[in-house]
């Protein structure tokens, strides 16, 4: 009997697994812009992964200057293993203050 249940969950989480990646891809590749502002989370590394071969998208990482910036790592590390193109823009305070405030 706890055989068949363990079968029967497999089962399911089989089809959720399915029902979820396919609903992602038809999302991301009807929504894919130009480029993706990659974290390098698992977020962004999944729609980067789930993007079409024949569109995949240019990919850039922003961080703050002279800060702590463990995003740039892991987003190179993706795009490396996705072979994205992939660029990062440090911003320093002066172009923070510009953009959020306008000053």
């Amino acid at each position: 009997m706890a055989n068949t249940k363990m079968n029967n969950d497999s089962t399911s989480i089989d089809i959720i697994v399915k029902t979820v990646v396919q609903a992602l891809e038809e999302s991301v590749t009807r929504n894919l812009g130009d480029g993706l502002l990659l974290s390098g989370g698992l977020d962004t590394a999944i729609v980067a992964y789930l993007a079409p071969n024949s569109t995949k998208p240019g990919c850039v990482t922003v961080a703050l200057r002279d800060a702590p910036a463990p995003d740039v790592e892991y987003a190179g590390f993706v795009a490396d293993r996705l072979k994205l193109q992939h660029y990062i823009h440090y911003f320093g305070h002066d172009e923070l203050n510009v953009t959020m405030i306008g000053k």
